[in-house]
């Protein structure tokens, strides 16, 4: 019956004692849901990727001779693949090892997956299901609305009342959700038609870390944006460089004294 599962190519087949737990708990998980793990020999592993429903690579400390050009491979096919850094490859001390991380962060190809070293484990098994199993795994519809999902800090009190003017004024036209339940976030992010961060008082490694993750992760949403409050001091040179680098972003400054709806009307234009 294995045999006529689903092939995953998850590599490496022989991992480092850096990343053998991890695989180790991703292949347990694949296994028990009935997916056939390759590589299954170490003949022809090309081959083999091309073979397989998706991939999945996993970067250790140390770097691996074969890793570039099966990922090279895998960027040029239409399946998807994941690449996650793990904690122990974000360290390294490999010029090789942390250059190839880094190209792979940065490479642009449509059907890639780059989880860094911040995605725990649990987390990392989520995205490789997801990935297998969209449809299993879809968002609720949105009565016909197009789904924002709105990034907010919610211990903080002041920003939970900043996301909750963007509702205010525009739950009649969109179906909204907010960043409070963890266990919902990748998916929103991956699977909403528009992704805005909202930033006033939060700390600054906080928002740092969110807007990193929309822009990976939200790569298929109509519109991403940064709508931005008090203090204004703390993010002018922040934002200077966020326009320079993302030109589609849309970036709403509420530092007045009043919110205005209107500065916000660019971006969900992009969604009706």
């Amino acid at each position: 019956m294995r045999n006529h599962s689903t092939p995953v190519f998850l590599y490496p087949d022989r991992p480092t004692p850096d990343i053998e737990e991890t695989r180790k708990a991703l292949a347990g998980e694949l296994l028990a849901q009935s997916y056939r793990i390759l590589p299954d020999r170490q003949l022809n592993l090309a081959g083999q990727l091309r073979e397989a429903a998706m991939s999945v690579f996993l970067l250790g400390e140390h770097e691996d001779a074969k890793a570039p050009n099966l990922t090279e491979i895998a960027s040029k096919q239409a399946k998807p693949w994941i690449v996650w850094c793990s904690p122990a490859a974000a360290r390294s001390a490999s010029v090789a090892q942390s250059g190839f991380v880094k190209a792979l962060e940065q490479l642009d190809a449509p059907s890639k997956t780059y989880l860094d070293d911040h995605i725990s484990v649990p987390k990392l098994k989520e995205q490789v299901l997801a990935t297998l199993r969209p449809d299993s795994h879809a968002l609720p519809p949105g009565d016909g609305k197009a789904r924002v999902y709105v990034v907010f800090d919610p211990q903080n009190r002041e920003e939970t009342a900043n996301a909750g003017l963007i509702h205010f004024h525009y739950r009649g036209e969109f179906h909204f959700e907010f960043s409070n339940d963890p266990r919902e976030h990748d998916q929103r992010l991956s699977q909403s038609d528009g992704v805005l961060l909202v930033w006033g008082s939060a700390d600054e490694n906080w928002c740092s870390h969110e807007f990193e993750e929309m822009v990976r992760i939200s790569r298929s949403a109509k519109a991403q944006g940064l709508c931005l409050f008090q203090p204004e001091e703390s993010k002018i040179a922040v934002v200077e460089q966020i326009r320079s680098k993302f030109r589609e972003l849309h970036i709403a400054e509420q530092f007045g004294p009043r919110f205005d709806p209107n500065r916000l009307s660019p971006f969900f234009a992009r969604l009706q």
